[in-house]
């Protein structure tokens, strides 16, 4: 392997491991943001009361 292809294969190792971890990188921050909207649901209010029944 020549001087050449030994840096274009380090480049490309690089490449690929800087993918991996931004892939990473999305995944926590994809899970940060759904852990705080499962906090907003578990706080939310109901969009009605329970209030007396449409009987007849």
């Amino acid at each position: 392997m020549t001087q050449q292809q030994a840096s274009g294969w380090i480049a490309q190792q690089i490449t690929n491991q800087g993918l991996i971890i931004s892939a990473n990188e999305i995944f926590w921050i994809s899970a940060a943001i759904f852990i705080l909207l499962l906090g907003l649901v578990w706080f939310a209010r109901p969009p009605f009361s329970a209030g007396g029944g449409g009987a007849h």
